[in-house]
């Protein structure tokens, strides 16, 4: 039994055995196989934050692997009269949860849960810390687009080269616990990385990753990056009246086509979602062959499954528990 809930918590090494693990779990799909006999074993989907592309995506890799899936509504729990977070997977546990995948507006709910309980604790994403299995995901997505090719042009022709690209991320960066992770993941992988935002979006103290570069001005970057991530503004964390308003937000931060113009050939675009389009990324660049967005949300699903695969210890043979065949 293990826990998933820092990217820096994994060695390289560590983290290409979940990413190599994904990639077989995406080529046997391949061959239409999807589904993994039923487990004997339960997981419970705890969000206490709004979720599309995370829950459906841990349900839909719970339910390839066989398990049994608890889903929790906490607007409709023993929460919402004041029971405690730790009564509430204390009660769960007794009930004979084998693991628990957890979202939380708190950073530290998620270690504090996996103090209370001897349960794989997998994060589903904790306020603005971490959302470890994102950037998995994405970085599956990376190693995907180096394989068909897409970044020949630049002289990055095998996944072994991953550490020479160069990746900005752009936007509201020290609410985003996608950059956080992504920071973290990008360091261990040695890739350079830039964050672009407005000033009051920008971290000042404790990024917490190296980068290679922090500016206003994306136009600083825009030419030599081979991949631009863009984040969402998220409206719920912040408190203080911001500075920036749509429009001139998107005139200067805004992924557009004319953007892109500036940018190589071969420079691709990703978003953790949920995006907003023609904000901080234009319709036109999400529809277009630059965009990854939507192999992120394909490639989450086998990371997830990786990842409740060695947190859990399932301990099937992969060659010989499958069927749809």
């Amino acid at each position: 039994m293990s826990n998933f809930i820092d990217i820096e918590q994994f060695s390289l090494a560590q983290l290409m055995e979940f990413v190599e693990l994904a990639e077989y779990f995406r080529t046997i799909e391949t061959r239409g196989i999807k589904y993994f006999k039923p487990i004997e074993k339960t997981v419970a989907l705890i969000f206490l934050e709004n979720s599309t592309r995370t829950r459906i995506s841990f349900e839909i890799a719970a339910k390839r692997l066989g398990l049994n899936i608890i889903g929790f509504d906490s607007e409709k729990s023993s929460l919402e009269k004041g029971e405690s977070i730790k009564d509430t997977v204390l009660t769960l546990k007794a009930l004979g949860l084998d693991a628990i995948i957890l979202r939380s507006s708190s950073v530290s709910t998620v270690n504090q849960v996996s103090s209370w309980v001897d349960l794989p604790i997998v994060n589903a994403g904790n306020a603005t810390r971490s959302h470890p299995t994102q950037a998995l995901g994405d970085f599956l997505t990376i190693r995907e687009a180096i394989s068909q090719g897409r970044f020949t042009s630049v002289g990055v022709e095998s996944v072994d080269q991953v550490s020479k690209l160069k990746i900005a991320v752009v936007g509201d960066i020290i609410h985003s616990r996608v950059a956080r992770s992504l920071g973290e993941l990008f360091e261990i992988l040695g890739c350079q990385m830039y964050l672009v935002g407005p000033t009051e979006l920008l971290p000042v103290y404790d990024i917490g990753f190296k980068v290679s570069g922090i500016s206003n001005d994306i136009n600083d970057f825009v030419g030599e990056v081979d991949l631009i991530v863009a984040l969402r503004i998220q409206l719920e964390r912040i408190h203080e009246p911001l500075l920036v308003d749509p429009i001139s937000y998107r005139s200067v931060y805004g992924i557009t086509r004319k953007l892109l113009d500036k940018a190589k050939d071969s420079t691709l675009v990703m978003h953790p979602g949920p995006q907003v389009r023609d904000l901080e990324i234009d319709s036109e660049v999400i529809d277009s062959n630059r965009s990854l967005i939507l192999d992120q949300v394909r490639n989450a699903v086998y990371c997830r499954m990786s990842v409740l695969y060695k947190t859990m210890d399932l301990d099937f043979l992969l060659g010989d528990g499958v069927y749809g065949q």
